[in-house]
Parts: C-alpha cells; sequence; structure tokens
C-alpha cells in the first residue's frame, strides 16, 4: 500500500506503513482521497497506547476520547448528564459529526417529584413531564375541605395545594372551611346523619346525631357548658337531649 507524493516536479513513493510510522501512528489502513484534505492521503490506525487529539470510539455504552496523546474514558450516562441531555439511548457513529459518541435523549422538561402552582391548580412532575391537577380535587382526594390557595409550603419546601380541613363540629364561615363541604347556619361544619358514629369528633370534643324538626338526623358539637359553644352564632349548650343512638347528650345549638 503506497503513496506517491510531488516532491521537486517528481514523484516519491513511500509505503503508508512508513509514513504512518513517521507521523507516530500505528500501520496503514488504507490509502484513499481524504475529502477534508482535498486529496489522496494514507489512513492510518492509532498508535499503540496512543491515540489521535479529539478521536472519539464507543464501547459499550462508554466513551473513549483521546485527550492528550492518551485515553480517558466515561459512561455515557455521566456525558449526557454534564451536558444537561435525559439519560443515554446508545453510542455510536454520528455520520454528520463523523466520530462516534453518546446519543442522549432530549433534557427532561422537569425534575420528579417537583412542584409548582399554576393558579388553582398544583402542577407535579411525573415522569420527567408535567401533570396538572386542580387543587380541590387534591384536598378532597386527601380527605379534606376545598382549596383555599396554592402557594409555597416552607415545611414542604415547594409548591402545594392549602386546604381547608375542617372536621364536623368544627366552627366554619363557609362550605369551604369544612372537610363534607357544609357549613351549617349556627356556624360548625356539619351533614346529614343516621347515628352518633357518622358524626365523629371536632377537633376538640365528640358529636351527636340529633334528629332534627325536619325528620332527618344532623351533627351537632357535644359541650359541657354554655362556654364551649362561644365559637358559634347564637348557640348555647343544651343538656339532656337524646341522640339517634339514645345517648343524654349536651350539644350546642341554637333557640
Amino acid at each position: 500500500m503506497n503513496l506517491m507524493v510531488c516532491k521537486n516536479e517528481a514523484w516519491a513513493t513511500s509505503t503508508c506503513d512508513y509514513l504512518c510510522q513517521q507521523s507516530g501512528f500505528g500501520s496503514a489502513t488504507s490509502c484513499q482521497h481524504d475529502a477534508n484534505k482535498g486529496y489522496e492521503t494514507c489512513f492510518c490506525a492509532s498508535a499503540s497506547g496512543t491515540c489521535k487529539e479529539g478521536e472519539q470510539k464507543c464501547n459499550g455504552m462508554t466513551l473513549s476520547i483521546c485527550n492528550g496523546g492518551s485515553w480517558s474514558t466515561a459512561g455515557c450516562d455521566f456525558i449526557c448528564q454534564q451536558a444537561n441531555l435525559g439519560p443515554p439511548q446508545s453510542c455510536g457513529f454520528d455520520s454528520q459529526k463523523n466520530t462516534e459518541l453518546c446519543f442522549c435523549s432530549a433534557a427532561p422538561t422537569c425534575v420528579n417529584g417537583a412542584q409548582k402552582c399554576q393558579g388553582s391548580s398544583l402542577q407535579t412532575c411525573i415522569n420527567s413531564g408535567w401533570q396538572t391537577d386542580l387543587c380541590d380535587d387534591l384536598c378532597h382526594a386527601g380527605g379534606l375541605g376545598k382549596a383555599e390557595s396554592c402557594a409555597y409550603n416552607a415545611n414542604k419546601g415547594m409548591d402545594s395545594c392549602l386546604c381547608f380541613d375542617g372536621n364536623i363540629g368544627d366552627p366554619c364561615s363557609s362550605n369551604l372551611d369544612c372537610k363534607q363541604d357544609q357549613c351549617g347556619a349556627a356556624g360548625w361544619c356539619t351533614k346529614l346523619c343516621e347515628n352518633d358514629a357518622e358524626c365523629g369528633a371536632s377537633s376538640t370534643a365528640n358529636n351527636f346525631c340529633i334528629e332534627t324538626q325536619g325528620g332527618g338526623g344532623a351533627c351537632f358539637p357535644s359541650c359541657t357548658a354554655n362556654a364551649s359553644c362561644s365559637g358559634f352564632i347564637n348557640a348555647t349548650c343544651f343538656f339532656n337531649v337524646a341522640s339517634k343512638n339514645g345517648v343524654n347528650a349536651a350539644i350546642c345549638a341554637t333557640n
């Protein structure tokens, strides 16, 4: 495998192996036209233990890069991360760049688990993409009342939905304050019921299911004195009121 070179208006012939060795490379691999140089030349293998500066080659999902005459190797996952791209897909030859390199997936649009508010909705990063949910839906799914707002939560260190969490028997000024979405006229969270167990407890005391004038049952907060009812509207403590379960109860109620 020879290469003829014009010197002093005459052709001089050398073997490609000799030319490659003189240039610090390994043995010749071919002799053909070099599009970058615009003429025919010898193509050489990398010399043992050395390489051509900037040369790159794949080995599975790792990429070796010639730096300072020696090979340095890095995993494609590391290379993609350093480039702020997604996980590697493959390592192979890129015909446009005329070299081997790592092929990375597109950069993720978000970090999994991240959250950010968008009006009354919360966006959550799932599988590197944003999922949007209404805060009302998220609050109800968590067993809470309607959403109060969506804002930064210092305890969580990220945006989150802030939910009303009034239990039955807790004070309220609107339905939004109550988990069950029903604020009674006297200012406590309530609901229709058939027995005491359905009413559960408020933040401070048990509730009772009391029959109303309409014939059905509704939940009332318990009390020990009028002071227990001071957080409600025109309510006082009524004693010896029979609950749906037949319990002799003391409850907050209006006249």
